[in-house]
């Protein structure tokens, strides 16, 4: 409905009288009755007294890590403490006690190094990876980015890291894989003036974990550094 059935101003909604309509003759033993249409009818109410919201909604608090373990949201949830690890040109990672998220909005006006209490009310899979394409901010802090950031040092990169971010890495580039101390690992670079030209020993500073087509890459984007040792 648009925001002139909520701005006190002519004809306004009334709260909670929106349903479908339903009664025996359309809809019975989980069927719709084939005399009718597909789609059951809707209802509201609308007044000229204005708008009122009697309560707020009482919203369930999860963490990321719940998110990625229900594979999205059904509705609205809070994720509390939430520091924005990461920005980009398309968004940026927030990340909690147990994980890290990618929020997908270009011109993200989230601060780096502030933590978050964030209501999210929708989520997407993008190539298969959980991102956050809708929220809103509840309560905004400063924040410490101290241990926020993902340490491989002798480790492997898995699926738990992903939108993990990495402050700083060695390894080798050639042919568009990374080998670094854990392993190797598929490396984009977003921002193609970053890409050698050759193999190339390098250290790359601020870059993150992501999937693409079902493989674990490190991205390497217009925030990232990379240095040619």
């Amino acid at each position: 409905m648009p925001k002139s059935l909520f701005d006190g101003r002519g004809i306004d909604y009334v709260e909670h009288s929106f349903r479908v309509f339903t009664n025996e003759s359309i809809y019975s033993n989980s069927k719709i009755n084939h005399r009718y249409s597909d789609h059951l009818p809707i209802i509201a109410q609308f007044s000229t007294k204005p708008f009122t919201q009697s309560h707020k909604p009482n919203y369930q608090t999860k963490t990321i890590k719940d998110l990625y373990l229900n594979g999205g949201i059904d509705e609205p949830v809070i994720i509390k403490d939430a520091t924005l690890i990461y920005k980009d040109r398309y968004g940026g990672a927030i990340k909690d006690n147990s994980r890290a998220i990618y929020i997908y909005t270009p011109n993200l006006t989230l601060q780096i190094g502030h933590s978050y209490d964030i209501l999210v009310e929708k989520t997407k899979l993008y190539h298969s990876v959980l991102e956050i394409t809708k929220f809103q901010v509840l309560q905004q802090k400063k924040a410490s980015l101290q241990g926020k950031f993902l340490d491989i040092k002798g480790n492997t990169i898995t699926d738990e890291h992903i939108n993990e971010v990495i402050a700083s890495i060695e390894g080798e580039y050639k042919n568009n894989k990374f080998f670094y101390s854990g392993g190797e690992i598929n490396i984009y670079f977003q921002d193609k003036s970053k890409k050698p030209s050759k193999a190339s020993k390098l250290r790359l500073e601020t870059v993150r974990v992501t999937r693409y087509k079902g493989k674990l890459q490190i991205t390497v984007s217009h925030a990232s550094k990379v240095q040619q040792l």
